[in-house]
């Protein structure tokens, strides 16, 4: 049989409303997304970030507000490109937030039946619609999602683990154990960009004029550079300092009170996900909080773990139905789209029980 391929699509999670014309601007739907919502026509991802002008990003916003709706708009039409057939989708929230926004989020994507958008800026006519069938959808806390990457992806891991999910807005963290998680041993504290704040007070100290936007600063942190007041200022050193303060007054604290030597005692293992793990300094603090105690491994591709376990858990959904699949993960900072490309790949029978059944628990 032909091995189906996941295929992930990315796009930063930037919504700007933009009542002007573009046209001819992209090579692309997913680099020229101007979706149509409510009347107001929004200016989606990439090209957010090169037409916009002040580009907000939505830090844990819920299902009811416009932005989540715009991303998850875009999330679907860039998915169900290649389809016309019913769709099964997953997607999640934030521990946090998860037991609040289920319920809307449900209706939202089950009630999502047309999504209009404006092509030309990729070339396209200006009134565009794609008409989508959501015929099943599950919300996963986004911890779980990650924890089903682990459990039924290639790493395979299926003995009692710790996974931390180093994503933007939250850092999430449990122990997983062969069936589910342990709601006890559920940890939840800010995310990646309290160390990008500590970071732009320290440069507008430096740089009292410079500093303008915010999706200018995300993106000095992740590339370790950036030109302020037209100077290449590197900022590696700051962000090593603001990363370890950050670690240091944020996550030890919390790991310390939740996780107890009965943890350690059973497991030796450690597993870093979402696109804080991409950091070197980051993952040096884990390894020496941890030294000699637990193995600390990034997984690779690290902020797709979320996308694979919805996707993994849509499979499952689809299982008897057959259709399309969607694994949604609108973060803070990207949103990742992940689909199959053909055929479908053997499916585990306990996954979505799995998830199901991790979820009731962190719900309890």
């Amino acid at each position: 049989a032909h091995m189906a391929t996941n295929q992930f699509l990315l796009f930063p999670s930037l919504v700007e409303s933009h009542a002007g014309e573009l046209r001819q601007v992209a090579p692309n739907l997913l680099n020229g997304m101007k979706i149509l919502h409510e009347g107001q026509a929004y200016l989606v991802g990439q090209l957010a970030v090169v037409e916009g002008q002040s580009a907000q990003k939505a830090v844990n916003e819920s299902p009811a507000d416009a932005g989540y709706q715009v991303l998850a708009k875009a999330g679907v039409l860039v998915g169900a490109q290649q389809t016309d057939e019913p769709i099964s989708l997953v997607t999640g929230f934030p521990w946090g937030t998860f037991l609040q926004n289920r319920e809307a989020a449900t209706q939202f994507y089950t009630r999502l039946v047309d999504i209009e958008y404006d092509a030309r800026p990729h070339g396209g006519g200006a009134a565009a619609r794609k008409q989508v069938d959501i015929a099943r959808v599950e919300i996963l806390p986004e911890i779980v999602g990650c924890a089903v990457a682990l459990r039924y992806g290639p790493l395979n891991v299926n003995s009692d683990a710790f996974v931390v999910s180093l994503g933007y807005g939250t850092t999430e963290a449990c122990r997983m154990t062969r069936s589910g998680v342990v709601q006890r041993t559920m940890v939840s504290a800010p995310g990646i960009r309290v160390a990008v704040e500590i970071m732009g007070r320290d440069l507008s100290r430096r740089y009292p004029t410079g500093l303008r936007r915010s999706h200018q600063l995300d993106t000095g942190f992740r590339n370790g550079e950036m030109t302020i007041s037209r100077q290449k200022v590197s900022t590696a050193d700051l962000r090593k300092t603001a990363l370890e303060r950050w670690f240091t007054d944020a996550l030890r604290p919390v790991f310390r009170n939740v996780w107890t030597d009965d943890d350690f005692a059973r497991t030796n293992k450690l597993y870093l996900v979402g696109g804080g793990a991409h950091y070197a300094d980051l993952v040096e603090q884990f390894k020496r909080e941890f030294e000699g105690i637990l193995d600390v491994v990034v997984v690779p591709d690290p902020e797709l773990q979320a996308a694979a376990g919805y996707l993994h858990a849509a499979q499952a959904l689809a299982r008897k139905a057959g259709g399309a699949v969607i694994g949604l993960d609108i973060g803070n900072a990207q949103t990742i789209v992940a689909t199959r490309k053909e055929g479908d790949a053997a499916v585990a029978d306990d996954q979505l029980e799995w998830a199901r059944s991790s979820a009731a628990a962190l719900a309890s």
